[in-house]
């Protein structure tokens, strides 16, 4: 049993798991949870499709709670889904979530699959290599529901960077967004987004949701780096930057990953390292 207030240190913990592990679950009623720290390095082959790498849904970390859920400084590569919040029932409304300073590369599905719909704050994450960045579509079984009035989902200094990965009709990538009815209203401070080609599933899934307050960082404005042709096909809030220049997402990452005392980047250095682990 888990007990409620509880908090689990992984700082010094690494996880290697097979394709049909769930390396973290942290499955329990506890109304208040926090998880600190661990790095999780997945073994989904390089060539293996979206298609067959969905079909083990592997999160890299699942955790329910009953009133709040903490998630900091989690390390994630190469698993099917990221971050996988969920509250104790579909449409529970009884639970908000706060991530900050994790790390997440070559997730090939979703970085954050919030598909129970859990609003709260994402607060300086660096997800470089999503096949979607965050998903608030509930399945078909969940069904459609309205959430409490006020509750937003907020992205402070966020970077979400998608990643082309083998699919069964050809290589791409999906969306930063994945929305529905169900999804919450999302507040956009200070962020930068990358997305390197139109969608597989078409310029309208390119959408990007919500307003853009960036007061806290006027000479930084919030900017999307769009590598495809042409202009950016979706839908961009007001106050977006979209540019095309790569280096602006290289500096920004090598910035991230230095402030956060990654070991394997060569902070005087002009470009980081690979992101996956050798």
């Amino acid at each position: 049993m888990v007990e409620d207030d509880s908090t689990f240190d992984a700082s010094e913990s690494i996880w290697r798991p097979d394709l049909g592990t769930y390396p973290i679950n942290i499955d329990a009623d506890a109304a208040r949870l926090c998880w600190v720290g661990g790095e999780v390095f997945g073994s989904i082959p390089e060539s293996m499709t979206w298609e067959d790498a969905h079909d083990f849904n592997q999160p890299c970390l699942r955790i329910v709670a009953t009133e709040w859920m903490v998630v900091k400084a989690l390390r994630c590569d190469n698993t099917d889904d990221g971050i996988r919040p969920r509250e104790s029932s579909t449409d529970a409304q009884d639970v908000s979530m706060t991530i900050r300073d994790t790390y997440l590369t070559r997730i090939h599905d979703d970085c954050l699959e919030n598909d129970g719909v859990i609003g709260g704050l994402l607060v300086d994450n660096l997800w470089d290599g999503c096949n979607t960045g965050i998903s608030a579509r509930p399945s078909d079984d969940q069904g459609t529901f309205d959430q409490p009035p006020g509750e937003k989902l907020v992205l402070d200094r966020m970077m979400i960077g998608l990643w082309i990965t083998p699919h069964d009709d050809g290589p791409g990538e999906n969306s930063l967004f994945k929305w529905s009815d169900s999804a919450h209203d999302v507040v956009i401070k200070c962020s930068m987004f990358k997305v390197d080609a139109v969608s597989l599933n078409g310029p309208e899934a390119m959408v990007i949701p919500g307003t853009v307050d960036d007061r806290a960082c006027p000479n930084h404005p919030t900017t999307l780096v769009w590598l495809g042709d042409g202009t950016y096909p979706g839908r961009v809030p007001p106050g977006i930057r979209v540019t095309s220049d790569i280096d602006v997402w290289n500096a920004a990452v090598l910035d991230w990953r230095c402030r956060h005392d990654d070991p394997t980047v060569d902070c005087g250095r002009d470009s980081p390292s690979p992101s996956a682990p050798s």
